[in-house]
């Protein structure tokens, strides 16, 4: 039994839907400008389903879209994930003082890793994090990944450069 067809709520002429479309530059807000404009469009009418080919969404996102429009009008269709409520994990206190503890070396010596990060902030501050926000936090600090080049770990030995090509998936160099 095919669905009924949902309202459309002309809060903008297609033609502003256009404008609104074209002038976005947010990209999930730009899709759902344009499946609204292509709704709203007369010339060629489209169901949802039709519209979602076009824009590369689900046809239950194009129509939970919609019925944010036909409710809400063009605040609706705003990208609400930012602002969510959700509080940081660490305070910019906290922030300030990872960021001069990473410029040290970490308690155990050797290279600050993600789990170096995770133990460190769940051990000073009692805040669990998972490996991925630890490295994240590298990264907005300017760390890279570093690895050791083959030279460091023996290259002149024949036998243990074999074992590091195997181990890296790396060619010689």
């Amino acid at each position: 039994m095919p669905r009924p067809p949902l309202p459309f709520v002309r809060h903008c002429t297609a033609n502003e839907l256009h404008f609104l479309y074209q002038a976005c530059r947010h990209p999930v807000e730009k899709m759902r400008w344009h499946a609204l404009w292509l709704l709203a469009r007369t010339d060629e009418p489209r169901t949802p389903a039709q519209v979602a080919e076009v824009v590369g969404l689900s046809a239950v996102t194009v129509r939970d879209v919609l019925n944010r429009w036909n409710a809400q009008g063009p605040a609706g269709v705003s990208d609400r994930r930012k602002g969510n409520g959700a509080l940081p994990k660490l305070t910019s206190r906290h922030r300030d003082e990872l960021s001069a503890a990473l410029q040290g070396l970490p308690p155990d010596g050797g290279t600050w890793t993600a789990p170096k990060v995770v133990r460190y902030v769940r051990d000073r501050w009692n805040v669990v994090v998972r490996p991925e926000t630890g490295w994240r936090w590298l990264r907005k600090l300017g760390f890279a990944l570093r690895v050791p080049h083959h030279s460091a770990l023996g290259a002149n030995d024949p036998p243990a450069h074999r074992a590091w090509q195997k181990t890296s998936g790396g060619g010689s160099c």
